[in-house]
């Protein structure tokens, strides 16, 4: 398949929007239409910082098959953890259509490299890119990443999931791997904190489902913070007294399922 590219603007974010969350019936969920409207103004804040905040491939229709976004480490909750936080992007999200494949993410990838796109958001040359990945997922997929180039940088223990975080060393750096622990925030005796965040709609909707799931369980009250505003990798996952809530994706429990996990971390 022939792609062309451009870069992410304010002229084409909605070609974008029509790659992520197209799935038939979802826009019936209030709160995924809820979740799609901030992050479109996210995407429009971003641009009017950076100026682009990735690459979108089209097909020979001229309809968009998929993109691949990024922006600095400094303006992403996971910068902390960069090996060079001033010359290091953060790519946040990567998607496309069934009909495209994930070789239209690596055909991106490529075009973002040989134009020295990462360049340019940064206002100096990047010296790395990190991703934050999961292994054995449809999404945030680390074996694509891992055989791409990227390098394991991070292993993220703490959380419920194994998350690791994959680096690509343009000027070919060696990478040396480390784990890192998180810890979760205690909002008080079975306080549930639930992070959301406007870079995609899908925390909007599994922030709807948590609440309610425990409406009614006695003793349980629910408190809902901007995942990045906090600034911690931590607060993505939703924690019960310091711990995460759930021993797996929530996105795939019933309501059942979600009650018992949350009265069994109960104290």
């Amino acid at each position: 398949m022939i792609f062309n590219f451009e870069n992410i603007t304010a002229k084409n974010v909605d070609d974008l929007m029509s790659v992520c969350g197209n799935m038939p019936g979802l826009d019936r969920n209030p709160h995924f239409n809820e979740g799609r409207e901030a992050r479109k103004q996210w995407l429009l804040e971003m641009i009017g910082k950076f100026g682009t905040v990735g690459m979108l491939a089209y097909g020979e229709d001229g309809k968009a098959r998929g993109f691949v976004e990024a922006i600095p480490a400094s303006a992403h909750p996971l910068g902390y953890l960069a090996a060079d936080q001033p010359r290091t992007m953060v790519i946040d999200c990567a998607w496309y259509k069934q009909d495209a494949g994930v070789q239209v993410r690596k055909a991106i990838l490529d075009e973002m490299l040989a134009r020295k796109w990462f360049d340019k958001p940064l206002g100096k040359k990047c010296r790395y890119i990190d991703v934050l990945t999961l292994k054995n997922a449809p999404v945030m997929q680390y074996d694509f990443y891992h055989d791409y180039g990227f390098k394991d940088a991070i292993e993220l223990s703490g959380h419920a999931t194994g998350r690791y975080l994959l680096r690509y060393p343009i000027r070919g750096d060696e990478i040396r791997p480390r784990t890192e622990e998180l810890n979760f925030s205690d909002a008080g005796r079975n306080v549930l904190l639930i992070g959301v965040y406007h870079q995609c709609h899908m925390p909007f909707m599994i922030a709807a489902k948590i609440r309610n799931a425990v409406e009614g369980v006695e003793g349980v009250s629910v408190k809902v913070v901007d995942y990045w505003t906090t600034g911690s990798p931590a607060m993505c996952e939703t924690s019960i007294n310091g711990n995460p809530a759930f021993d797996g994706p929530v996105f795939f429990m019933n309501d059942e399922q979600i009650r018992e996990s949350i009265k069994n971390k109960m104290v």
